[in-house]
């Protein structure tokens, strides 16, 4: 990082690989659990708290879109598709439209 002619931090090459690996390891940990949900055919995520971190995230790409971060844009808009995903698959397990596995 350095910083450019208005005092604002100028990413470099480095930089912006550093955040794509950190964005791909917070898409992977958040595609695992959703898999883990699918394939145990159990919710797995509390539905109050997935929705508060739904707002939280859907504001923090709404910061990384005024700033033109492209891998804030890029993360923050894989999670919150992860998340509404989650929701979705949460709310229809808990009203059983989503196969439940029988013990």
């Amino acid at each position: 990082m350095v910083l450019n002619t208005a005092g604002l931090i100028a990413i470099t090459g480095f930089d912006i690989w550093i955040g794509i690996i950190g964005a791909l390891f917070i898409a992977a940990a958040w595609s695992y659990e959703m898999w883990e949900s699918i394939e145990r055919h159990k919710s797995l995520i509390d539905l109050r708290f997935a929705g508060i971190y739904l707002i939280g995230n859907i504001l923090l790409l709404m910061y990384a879109l005024l700033l033109r971060d492209v891998v804030f844009i890029a993360v923050n808009t894989t999670i919150a598709i992860l998340v509404l995903f989650e929701i979705a698959y949460t709310i229809g397990w808990k009203f059983g439209r989503t196969k439940r596995r029988r013990k």
